[in-house]
C-alpha cells in the first residue's frame, strides 16, 4: 500500500494491522459489500481505518460520544454535525421575540420544514447538515445518525465505531404510542387510554394487568427495532 497520507491520515506510517485491516474492508466492499467487524485495543488505528476507506468510497462514522466526533473532525478531518442544540438561530423575529432573555437555538425552530424559514440560507445547523451529507468523510452521534433520512440514504462505508454501544444510544430514541383501538386490536382486552413505552418504561393511563404491560413492551420492541 502507498503512504498513509495517500489515504488521508495525518501520519506518515501506518499502525500494525491497519494495512491488513484497510485491504480486506476495501474488497469486501468492491466485491459487493457486507458486515465486518473490527475488534482491536485502544490506540491501535480504527479511526485511521475509518479514515482510509474515504479514499474508496463515501464514509459514514456514527459514535457514541461528543467526544470521539471531535477526535474525527479535528484529528481526521471529518465534516461533522451534532444536535440542533449546538447551533444558534438566526432568525431575527425569533431572536426578537426572546429579547435577550434566552438565545434560540436551531432546536427552536417551529417550522416544521425548516428550509422554508426565511432565514435558511444563513442558517448555522442547515449548512451543516448539507456539508455532512455532500462530505467524502461525515461523522455524527447515533442518536443523530438514527433520526436523520438524509443520513441513511448515503452510499458508501456505514462505519459504527464502538458498535457495542450502538443499540443502547440508537433504542434510547425509540419511543411508541398506541392508541384505543390498537390495544383493543393487539390484546383483545377492554382499551385503557393511550400506552408510552420506551427503552426505560412502560407507562400507561388507566389499569392494565403487568403482564399485558410487559408484553406490550417486549412486542414493540421486538417489532419496531432495526439495526442494519
Amino acid at each position: 500500500m502507498k503512504n498513509p497520507r495517500f489515504y488521508g491520515l495525518p501520519h506518515a506510517e501506518f499502525r500494525p494491522s491497519q494495512c491488513d485491516a484497510i485491504q480486506k474492508i476495501s474488497a469486501l466492499h468492491e466485491s459487493g459489500g457486507g458486515i465486518i467487524f473490527v475488534d482491536s485495543p485502544v490506540g491501535t488505528g480504527k479511526s485511521g481505518i475509518a479514515t482510509a476507506l474515504g479514499h474508496f468510497d463515501t464514509v459514514t462514522v456514527m459514535t457514541s460520544t461528543l467526544e470521539l466526533l471531535a477526535q474525527y473532525e479535528k484529528i481526521y478531518g471529518f465534516t461533522a454535525i451534532r444536535g440542533r442544540q449546538w447551533y444558534p438561530c438566526v432568525y431575527n423575529k425569533k431572536i426578537d421575540k426572546w429579547n435577550g432573555q434566552y438565545a434560540p437555538t436551531a432546536f427552536d425552530c417551529h417550522f416544521s420544514k425548516m428550509h422554508e424559514c426565511p432565514a435558511a440560507s444563513e442558517c448555522p445547523y442547515l449548512e451543516a447538515k448539507y456539508a455532512v451529507i455532500g462530505a467524502r468523510r461525515s461523522v455524527m452521534t447515533y442518536r443523530y445518525g438514527a433520526l436523520s433520512s438524509s443520513i441513511a440514504k448515503r452510499p458508501g462505508f456505514l462505519v459504527f465505531d464502538e458498535c457495542d454501544t450502538a443499540v443502547r444510544e440508537i433504542v434510547a430514541h425509540a419511543e411508541t404510542l398506541i392508541d384505543n383501538a390498537e390495544i383493543h386490536q393487539l390484546f383483545n382486552i377492554p382499551a385503557h387510554g393511550v400506552f408510552k413505552a420506551n427503552s426505560q418504561d412502560c407507562t400507561k393511563s388507566g389499569k392494565i394487568p403487568a403482564n399485558v404491560a410487559n408484553f406490550l413492551f417486549c412486542f414493540l420492541f421486538v417489532n419496531s427495532v432495526a439495526v442494519e
